[in-house]
Order: C-alpha cells, then structure tokens, then sequence
C-alpha cells in the first residue's frame, strides 16, 4: 500500500492509545473508519471525499496512518475508536483478508457497521455470516 496524501482534505487525527494500557483505546471518536478494499481505493475516496466535505470526519487507511506505524496496531485502534464503521463492500472487498478481519472486528467490538454495496453479488458464507441482521445499502 502506498502512503499518499490527499491534497485538498486534511488528514483525520489518528486515535491512538498511547497512554492507555495495550489493547484499550480512548473514548469513542466522532468519525467513520472506511473498510474497503485497495482495489475498489478510487471508489472509498470518492465515498470519504463527499462525507468529509458534509463535515463528517473520516479514518482511512493508509492516509490516516503514521508514517512507519504498524498497520496491525493502528487499523484495530482506530476501528475501536470509531463511531461508525463504513464496509464498501464488493466482490474485491469479500477477497481481501484485511477487510475480512477489520469487518469482524467491528463485530467484536459492536460498532455500527453500515455496508455500502459497490455492485450487486452474492455474499460469500463469513461475510454473509457477520452482516446477518445488518441492513444493506446500494451506491
């Protein structure tokens, strides 16, 4: 993944947890954490571009994290620390492992998980699985 910046959005304060003990994160933030896949990328900026510019801050990877951060650190935190988490959710997405992982983590950790289906397709059994009872939206 390449770390670029967004020129005309300012980055998102990353939540980090640095003085709290490992595994606990700070009070819940005001912010969507964006799940997608780096293949459907154009598409979740587009998404973060239009909710940024209504006031609605974002977390996004890899914009959002730190220049020689760990992503496995920082992309759990920051999940924990959202209010809202955002799954562009499409056939790429069902094969990434990250987005998979980030997904059950928003599970775990009983976020509001809002699914935005890129294209229509059959869920896969462990997506269908963890957004049972999850209402769909289509882009």
């Amino acid at each position: 993944m390449k770390n670029e910046e967004t020129p005309d959005v300012e980055p998102s304060p990353s939540p980090e947890a640095t003085d709290l003990p490992e595994g606990e994160a700070k009070a819940e933030e005001r912010y969507v954490f964006i799940s997608y896949s780096t293949k459907d990328m154009p598409q979740a900026e587009t998404v973060r571009d239009i909710l940024e510019k209504n006031g609605i801050p974002c977390w996004m990877a890899p914009r959002d994290i730190p220049g020689g951060s760990n992503y496995a650190r920082e992309i759990p935190q920051a999940i924990r620390a959202c209010k809202v988490f955002l799954l562009v959710l499409s056939k790429n997405a069902q094969m990434s492992n990250w987005v998979l992982k980030e997904l059950d983590n928003a599970v775990t950790w009983d976020k509001v998980i809002v699914p935005l289906m890129l294209e229509d397709f059959p869920l896969n059994d462990e997506f269908n699985f963890l957004l049972t009872g999850t209402q769909r939206y289509t882009a």
